[in-house]
């Protein structure tokens, strides 16, 4: 896990499925499973952002961190 790919702010919230395979994730929180990658997951934590469903486990705070995650690279 020491590529740049995983040291995206995500991965402190969910772990991979299979660890051949870096596009299914599952969550920390509620475990459910993403086949889309620390992207769509991202989604999951921000409370469903993107047409994602949102994780109702997960700590309120974590969803703020991830907003406010995707707000910086957008602005960049």
């Amino acid at each position: 896990m020491e590529n740049k790919r995983m040291t995206d702010l995500g991965w402190n919230y969910c772990y991979l499925t299979n660890p051949t395979n870096k596009n299914n994730v599952t969550c920390k929180y509620c475990s459910i499973v993403f086949k889309g990658g620390i992207y769509k997951f991202k989604h999951h934590l921000a409370s469903g952002y993107r047409n994602i469903k949102g994780c109702i486990k997960s700590p309120e705070h974590v969803g703020q961190e991830i907003i406010e995650y995707f707000l910086k690279k957008k602005q960049e």
